[in-house]
Parts: structure tokens; C-alpha cells; sequence
């Protein structure tokens, strides 16, 4: 997609509570630097980070720190 020179990507993922959400970045300066972002973000999906635009840091760290506690130290 490109928009005023630039380039972006546009992904409908699955978010908490919702169907899907579309989320989009822009701003690239080249088709191959938003193919590399948007790769970056799929790995970040693949890896289990909640990509929900609308989630609060105080709600991602709470999931987070409930997910981790089975695994990390006390």
C-alpha cells in the first residue's frame, strides 16, 4: 500500500474481546522496509504479544506478569 510516497501495511488480527481489529503502520520509505516491519510484527503475533491497539500498559503488563509467574523466579 502505498500512501503520499511512503509506504505501509494493513493486518487484521485477532484481539481480546473483539472479532478482529485491523491494524495498520506506515511511513516506510521503501516496499521492502514495510515488508521487513511487517514481518517483525508477525513474528511478534506468532510469539504470543497481544497487538489489541486500544489495551492499556497497566493491562498488557498484568496479562503478562499472570502468564510468566508458573515460569519465572519469585
Amino acid at each position: 500500500m502505498v500512501t503520499t510516497g511512503r509506504w505501509a501495511f494493513a493486518v487484521d488480527v485477532p484481539a481480546p474481546h473483539h472479532r478482529r481489529t485491523t491494524v495498520r503502520r506506515g511511513g516506510f520509505v521503501s516496499h521492502d522496509a514495510a515488508e521487513a516491519a511487517l514481518r517483525r510484527f508477525l513474528e511478534g503475533e506468532a510469539g504470543g504479544f497481544n497487538a489489541d491497539p486500544n489495551q492499556s500498559v497497566t493491562d498488557y503488563l498484568t496479562a503478562w506478569l499472570a502468564a510468566k509467574a508458573l515460569v519465572l523466579k519469585p
